[in-house]
């Protein structure tokens, strides 16, 4: 197995191979089960990789898990209330300050990547009903995972959705 530990030992929210676990934010959760209990490491990453005095917006957490054995999955997750733009917004946000730590990474190490998105929001969103402005930070998003992290799952989901690594 490859070293996960991308951003060393700070910051770490929770590691381990658990079959299943949570991640949970004023009333929002994110649930993950890890069925074949893959090695994981989730960082803080708001307040925690990019600290809370800054002038930034940050996504909440990190999960990176090994996908395949040259392949590592990571998921940036923003746990939200009701504000799925502003959520599109931190995680953009977090791509562009951290995207050259990560990229950088894995050319070194001649490692393969896909790291995507996940709005967890309290309240449900319906795509169907969202804003111009909405759809279009969404798309721009989608294609930068793309682009830079070779993922394209962005998925904007309910509190307490579950999710398979």
């Amino acid at each position: 197995m490859t070293n996960l530990n991308i951003f060393g030992d700070r910051c770490i929210y929770k590691k381990g191979n658990n079959q299943y676990f949570k991640l949970a934010e004023m009333h929002t959760e994110y649930r993950v089960r890890n069925i074949y209990q893959k090695e994981y490491i989730t960082y803080s990453i708001d307040g925690g990789i990019i600290p809370q005095n800054t002038n930034t917006t940050k996504c909440d957490f990190l999960l990176i898990t090994q996908d395949t054995t040259d392949t590592h999955k990571g998921i940036f997750i923003e746990l939200k209330g009701k504000n799925v733009e502003h959520a599109l917004e931190q995680i953009d946000s977090t791509l562009r300050q951290l995207g050259s730590v990560i990229t950088d990474y894995y050319k070194q190490r001649s490692l393969n990547y896909r790291y995507y998105g996940r709005v967890i929001a309290r309240k449900g969103v319906s795509q169907a009903n969202c804003s111009a402005r909405h759809k279009q930070l969404f798309e721009n998003l989608k294609r930068r995972l793309k682009k830079e992290f070779h993922g394209d799952m962005l998925k904007i989901e309910k509190s307490g959705f579950e999710e398979n690594i």
